[in-house]
């Protein structure tokens, strides 16, 4: 997905908005779903896969409609060091998040005050 992401954002771009076409399909069919479990490991232990551009532009239009269509009923999974796009996953509606990983550099309570 990173090499097509590169190489090809608009096949990458094309496949995010079909996925999101299955939700409302559900929908359609009267499947209602309660809860949902998305996966997204957007970075590793250093920081994100790519640029913080290339997720502005690729994957956060579809990540706030994704977050929109989902409701308050999610959790995000996200390995790696998320601090350069937490700011970006909340801007786009995030609810949770797991895993926050402190090996990776995550120490978010301590960032925000909370300890």
């Amino acid at each position: 997905m990173l090499w097509l992401m590169a190489k090809d954002p608009l096949l990458v771009a094309d496949m995010l908005d079909r996925a999101l076409q299955m939700i409302d399909i559900v929908e359609e069919l009267d499947m209602p779903m309660e809860g949902f479990w998305v996966c997204g490991d957007i970075a590793y232990s250093n920081g994100m896969f790519f640029s913080p551009k290339m997720y502005r532009e690729l994957l956060m239009p579809r990540h706030y409609e994704l977050f929109r269509k989902l409701g308050r009923y999610f959790v995000y999974h996200a390995d790696g060091n998320l601090r350069t796009c937490l700011p970006r996953l909340m801007e786009s509606g995030i609810q949770a998040i797991n895993p926050i990983e402190v090996k990776a550099g995550n120490d978010f309570a301590m960032e925000v005050g909370w300890c």
